[in-house]
Formats: C-alpha cells, sequence, structure tokens
C-alpha cells in the first residue's frame, strides 16, 4: 500500500479550508473585500505620509534655493506637468492591449459583484489580490462620470509612474549640476518605455515606485526607522505584483549584520503574509497563477530559440519546454548567485544587476518587464540608460504594431510574416545588449562613477 505524504502546501490549504468553512461565504462578501481594501490603504497612507520626512530631507538648503534662478526652477514643473499631458492623451486615445483590458473589466466586475477574483475571472488575475481595486474603481468611474474604463484604469499606473520621476528629481538633484539631473529625469518621464507601457496599460510602474522609495530610505534618509520604513515598501511592491521580490535579495545583502537582514526580510514579507489567506482559500490554481508564473514569450531567448524551432531545428522544442517547466526556479537561482557574486556592488547596481539577469535568463520576457531595470540604470549610468531605451523601444514598436496595434493608436496590425526578420534581429540585439550590461556590472564598467550615490549604503 502506497501512502500519500502531505506538503507543507496541502496542510495550509486543508488549515485555510476549516476557516472558511466556519465563515461561509467569507471570500463572497463585500465587507471581507472592504476590509482588506481600507487595511492597505491605510498602510500605502502611512508610507506616503512619512515620504514628507524624506522629501524634507532631500530638498536643498533654503541659501541654496533662493540661489536659484527661477527660471531654472520652472523647468521641473514644465518637464512633469508635459509628461501628466503625454500620459493623458495615450491613456485617453489608444485603446490598450485588448486582452489586459478585457482581464481588468473582469476582474472589476468581480469585485463589484462580491465575488472570488481567482474563481471569477478564470485564470485572468495572475497577480496578488490588491490591484482588484483599482478597475472595480474605475468601472464605477465610467458608469458616472461617462469617460471609458480604458482611461480610469490607467490613472494610478500614471500617478505613480509621474511618482518615480519626481522620487528620481528628489535624488539626482543633490547628486548632479541642475542641468544634468533635469535631463536625467526628462529621460524617464518622456522615454518610449515609459509612455509605451503607459499606454499599454500595465500597471508596473506602480510596483516600481515602491521599490524606488525602499531604495531611497535606505541610502538617502536618516530618519528613524528607516530599515523598516524601506522593508515596508518593497513589502508593499510585492504585494501588488510579485516582480519586487528579484530585487528584495539585494536590499537584504546591504543591511549590516544577519539579525538586521532577517527582520528586514520578515518585514517586507508581511503585506504579503496578509494577503496568504485570501489567496490559499481561493484554491492551488490561484496559488500557482500568483506565485510560480513564467512570462510570455513577447520577448528574450524562448522567442529566438522558437524562431530557430519553426525553420528546421524541432529538437529545440524540446529544450524550450524544458525551459518553460523550470523558468521561475532558473531565474531566482540565477539572480541570487548573481548578487551574492557581486555582493560588494552598490545597491542600484546590483537592481540593475537582478533585474538584468531576469532579462537574460527568462525564457519569457513580457513588453511591461522592459520598464524595470530603466529608473535604477538611470541612476547608475544615464548613458547606458540611453542605450537601453534604444534597443527597447525597437522591440517594443515592432511587437506592438504586430500585436497590439491599438497601444499605438492604430486599428490594423503590421502581417508578421513580413516584419519577422527585422523582429529577430531586434530582438537578438536587445538580448545580447542585456548580457553586456549584465557582464559590465560584473566587471565595474557600468556605474557612471558617481561615488556619493551610495553614501548611505
Amino acid at each position: 500500500m502506497v501512502y500519500y505524504r502531505p506538503t507543507p502546501l496541502d496542510l495550509t490549504s486543508i488549515i485555510l479550508s476549516k476557516i472558511a468553512d466556519h465563515l461561509p461565504g467569507l471570500l463572497g462578501r463585500r465587507g471581507f473585500l472592504t476590509g482588506l481594501g481600507v487595511l492597505y490603504l491605510l498602510l500605502v497612507s502611512v508610507l506616503l505620509v512619512r515620504c514628507r520626512d524624506l522629501v524634507n530631507y532631500l530638498r536643498p538648503p533654503m541659501s541654496e534655493t533662493k540661489l536659484t534662478p527661477i527660471r531654472a526652477r520652472r523647468w521641473p514643473a514644465v518637464i512633469f506637468i508635459s509628461g501628466l499631458l503625454i500620459r493623458l492623451i495615450l491613456a485617453y486615445f489608444s485603446s490598450g492591449a485588448p486582452h489586459d483590458m478585457v482581464s481588468y473589466r473582469m476582474q472589476g466586475e468581480a469585485v463589484l459583484n462580491g465575488q472570488n477574483i481567482y474563481a471569477a475571472t478564470a485564470g485572468r488575475h495572475p497577480y496578488p489580490p490588491l490591484w482588484m481595486f483599482v478597475p472595480a474603481g474605475a468601472l464605477i468611474l465610467e458608469s458616472r462620470v461617462g469617460l471609458p474604463f480604458t482611461f480610469w484604469v490607467r490613472l494610478p499606473t500614471i500617478a505613480f509612474d509621474l511618482g518615480i520621476g519626481a522620487l528620481l528629481w528628489f535624488l539626482l538633484k543633490r547628486k548632479d549640476e541642475p542641468t544634468t539631473a533635469l535631463r536625467n529625469v526628462a529621460l524617464y518621464i518622456f522615454n518610449p518605455i515609459t509612455l509605451l507601457i503607459v499606454s499599454h496599460g500595465m500597471f508596473d510602474a506602480i510596483p516600481l515606485f515602491f521599490i524606488l522609495l525602499a531604495y531611497l530610505w535606505l541610502v538617502q534618509s536618516q530618519s528613524p526607522g528607516r530599515n523598516i520604513l524601506s522593508a515596508a515598501a518593497i513589502g508593499l511592491g510585492i504585494a501588488i505584483k510579485g516582480f519586487p521580490v528579484l530585487v528584495l535579495p539585494a536590499f537584504v545583502l546591504k543591511r549590516a549584520g544577519w539579525q538586521r537582514r532577517i527582520v528586514y526580510g520578515i518585514v517586507a514579507f508581511l503585506p504579503l503574509a496578509l494577503l496568504l489567506p485570501f489567496i490559499f482559500m481561493s484554491g492551488h490554481g490561484a496559488v500557482e497563477r500568483v506565485f510560480a508564473r513564467v512570462g510570455v514569450s513577447d520577448h528574450g531567448y524562448g522567442l529566438l530559440l522558437q524562431t530557430l524551432a519553426n525553420q528546421g531545428h524541432p529538437r529545440l522544442q524540446h529544450w524550450l519546454a524544458v525551459f518553460r517547466a523550470r523558468g521561475s526556479l532558473l531565474v531566482l537561482a540565477g539572480v541570487l548567485i548573481g548578487m551574492w557574486a557581486a555582493r560588494r556592488k552598490s545597491l542600484a547596481e546590483l537592481i540593475v544587476l537582478g533585474f538584468g539577469l531576469c532579462y537574460v535568463l527568462s525564457v519569457g520576457i513580457a513588453s511591461q518587464y522592459l520598464l524595470w531595470i530603466l529608473p535604477f540604470l538611470i541612476l547608475v549610468n544615464s548613458k547606458r540608460a540611453a542605450v537601453y531605451s534604444g534597443f527597447s523601444t525597437s522591440i517594443l514598436l515592432i511587437y506592438y504594431a504586430t500585436f497590439g496595434p491599438g497601444v499605438l493608436g492604430q486599428s490594423q496590425a503590421i502581417d508578421l510574416v513580413e516584419i519577422n526578420p527585422i523582429r529577430t534581429i531586434a530582438e537578438a540585439a536587445w538580448w545580447l545588449a542585456c548580457v553586456e550590461l549584465v557582464w559590465a556590472v560584473f566587471r565595474g564598467r557600468a556605474s557612471a562613477q558617481r561615488a556619493e550615490l551610495t553614501s548611505g549604503e
């Protein structure tokens, strides 16, 4: 007789199912969803209120402010207002990525109907549950104000995207000449990558904002409790979308002493831990979708291998299947090994390395992933950021023109057969550029030698 030994995941699911049996309809009650939303709204509010201390610390001395010409102080306002207007125009006139917009609508309807987000959307919510409140709010605004749902659902992403630019400005103006700082901030605000992802409709800028906030609290803030605030910020990012976990090891490694490292890691996972009962009670499928999802092959070496397989190398299909089955493990192992090997680098360089290794090792890279590295690459070396932006913009434009013309404001897609050779060359060039960037970080050639950038590390 063969006995089955339950795994810790099975035992956890059984315990949580027993809890659910004594609270019938828990996941279907609007009160539970409302309470969850209020809890995280309070957490976000606390973090943003504490940002005031960070901003006050990063603000230049009063004497320096008085000496700054009024015209020079107007340029940041011009950049941010222009960036806001461009994003609002894109959100209103572009239809976004059809699959994602339909998924958002399904998520919002599930929340408003008091349904379980994972069961009701048939696998079209592969994220932690926090994002579900945004499409629900967008549906309410659409019905009451009249502007399209695709506009409202992108407003939070626009706000946090500009917030990334603001954090970059507060940091860079203390490190560079005003003209250089403005140019580097403009490199983010007007970057084709950021604008295309806003038009796409993906919300990666929100957790990316919290990663940058966690970074600033560690390396620039002198306020008490900065380690806890930094860990809470990156934890909130993980609770919105899972990818900040890729760079969490970098933050942990830069803490002095194992006790601080352990505390930082625990605090970083607390926001996600509050969501675990919801996720586990939604079934094992929901757990896999949230924690073990491999990106689609919009970009990356998986696309290149698939192209070779289609051209007479069928054995590559086997290796593609292996890479896809073990993709998450391969990326996580590569990132951990790479960060440990480069642990003496600055925190910004480690973050660039983590995302760069993800790009190089992932069998499938979705288009919005290309945004992750950008703000930290600007901090490390703005020239390399400009080069990376050029390669990334080329593959994004080709991809959207072929598979998502609505992102570009077009109604008809370009024939893939006609553009596929150009696409293959552009994708290979982008992947090789990422390999070179990772190698440059290891070899110490990626940094622009801002010695004061890591003064707080």
